[in-house]
């Protein structure tokens, strides 16, 4: 990848944890502005019950309505679907919603006292609104919003004032004399919004710059640690592939019944719902079953003739040879490589070795590597016998299903039998 387009895909990773920042923080301030919407609308209701005053009946619908308003913002940001387009059309109606509140409230009720109960709420949520903005860490949105409550304020208070609007535009100078003398109230607020957003604008900017930086740090130490991490796994896999060799050295039965064996364990693994990293760790691990042969005679380990009984108490030490040789590992992989060239030849009646160990006591890699391995040893040509066909190797299989084999292994490597096969023609040669 060139270095233009390797750092445009880090830029894009970077705007990518920028997002799932704000959705979160959305998420939890959208909530939380919701909880307080709710209990001070429920308040101001049973006040309202007692006190029968109707603004504050209408700050009730104000506040709930919000509160409503917020949690949709919760709920949309908590499934990660806030973006660019998503936050415009959020901060947009946080920044009309109050206007639009207050006309609707002052047309029904042309009283003056209650007029002024309802801007004083409406002002706040603009304030609120805009401080909001700044969680989008963009600070044009932060300046638009600052403008559309300064002049949504503005105008909706022009328009519910009998002859404000009249006078105001009958001599368009009256306006900035306002403004540069002795301003109304309303126009102080109004002027106090768009400072607000610009301020806020500029809080936003300076964040937006912190945290990226933040998670610039954050992802060069993410590839770093990835980087080692990837090294350190491939520095285990070279010494699991020369202990490999090792054994190979020594093994003449070996070669492609390791391509085979351990194929089959990831096609079993995963029928038996190991995860896609499982799988790969069992396939990169299960070669390792009978490294433990490095400890057994030449002259046992190579005879080619049928083993006598003091012989084969020997050859069964390669088990616990195995676990021996790669115990005490803080590597995951040569762990799942102990746990198998330990347990691969226990049996689901106990009678196995090197521990007698039974059913669900032995772990589910030694059980799926028991089957694969004595599938692929019953197919395979040896010095001391011909090689089995697939049906003949099933059916001893399913013979031994509840003495030797795990019985829900055993249907479910039946189940992909198709796929073993498939591999075993591959890797037919050397076998």
């Amino acid at each position: 990848m060139k270095a233009p387009e390797k750092e445009q895909c880090h830029r894009e990773a970077i705007d990518e944890l920028l997002w799932q920042e704000i959705n979160v923080a959305l998420a939890k301030g959208g909530l939380i502005a919701a909880l307080i919407g709710f209990i001070m609308g429920t308040s101001l209701i049973f006040l309202f019950l007692r006190l029968r005053v109707p603004h504050i009946l209408m700050a009730s619908s104000f506040a709930l309505s919000g509160g409503i308003l917020s949690l949709i913002i919760s709920l949309y940001a908590k499934k990660g679907r806030v973006r660019r387009k998503e936050a415009w059309i959020i901060m947009v109606t946080l920044s009309l919603y109050p206007s639009v509140y207050y006309l609707l409230n002052a047309f029904t009720s042309r009283e003056s006292a209650i007029l002024e109960i309802i801007a004083s709420p409406t002002f706040g949520a603009y304030l609120i609104g805009i401080m909001f903005s700044i969680l989008f860490f963009d600070w044009r949105l932060s300046y638009v919003t600052g403008l559309l409550s300064g002049f949504g304020y503005f105008l909706a208070y022009l328009a519910v004032t009998p002859g404000a609007i009249s006078a105001y535009f009958s001599d368009p100078s009256c306006l900035f004399s306002l403004v540069l003398s002795k301003p109304p109230v309303y126009v102080s607020k109004s002027l106090l919004l768009v400072g607000s957003g610009i301020l806020a604008g500029f809080i936003s900017g300076l964040l937006k710059r912190f945290i990226t930086r933040l998670l610039d740090e954050q992802q060069e130490r993410f590839a770093l640690t990835e980087a080692f991490t990837r090294e350190l796994l491939e520095t285990q896999k070279e010494i699991a592939h020369r202990l490999l060799i090792a054994a190979e050295l020594r093994d003449n039965d070996t070669g492609m019944h390791l391509q085979r064996m351990s194929r089959y364990c990831a096609i079993l693994g995963h029928q038996c719902g190991l995860d896609e990293k499982e799988t790969a760790e069992l396939l990169e691990a299960s070669p390792m079953h009978d490294v433990g042969k490095i400890g057994i005679p030449d002259a046992i380990l190579m005879k080619n003739g049928k083993l006598t009984d003091e012989e084969w108490v020997v050859m069964k030490t390669h088990a616990e040879i195995g676990g021996t040789m790669l115990r005490d590992t803080t590597s995951p992989l040569l762990e799942k490589a102990r746990i198998i060239a330990l347990t691969h030849h226990e049996k689901w009646d106990g009678t196995g070795y090197p521990r007698g160990l039974k059913g669900g006591e032995i772990p589910l890699l030694g059980r799926i590597t028991c089957i694969c391995d004595v599938f692929d040893a019953l197919t395979s040509t040896r010095p001391y016998k011909k090689a089995w066909t697939v049906e003949e190797a099933m059916a001893e299989i399913r013979k031994k299903s509840g003495s030797d084999f795990d019985p829900a292994l055993v249907e479910a490597f039946e189940k992909v039998l198709p796929e073993v096969v498939e591999v075993k023609d591959r890797y037919s040669s050397g076998g």
